[in-house]
């Protein structure tokens, strides 16, 4: 047996006590009433979030602007009035 083989085993192992918990009884989630529910949902869009807030006269640092949710930030938050610096992770990426 190599080390390899004997770590995949040793996982292998310490994960079986773990696998009780994969029967069909899942347990019953509910919501509690009386805790307020907020007017933004998961189909919410940022500007739809932020549509009351004035950002003017303030700063934000954005990482990872040149993509993704980094990128949504920035736009949202500079739409709302704020001056924006984005980072990005090489020179590369954030030249674009």
């Amino acid at each position: 047996m190599n080390r390899r083989q004997f770590l995949y085993g040793a996982t292998a192992a310490a994960a079986m006590p773990l696998l009780g918990g994969c029967g069909e009884d899942w347990p019953v989630v509910s919501v509690d009433d009386s805790y307020p529910v907020g007017r933004f949902g998961a189909t919410s869009t940022a500007e739809e979030v932020t549509l009351e807030l004035d950002l003017t006269g303030k700063t934000a640092m954005v990482t990872g602007c040149n993509s993704g949710l980094g990128l949504e930030t920035m736009r949202v938050l500079a739409l709302r009035g704020a001056h924006v610096i984005g980072t990005g992770r090489t020179l590369e990426k954030a030249s674009k």
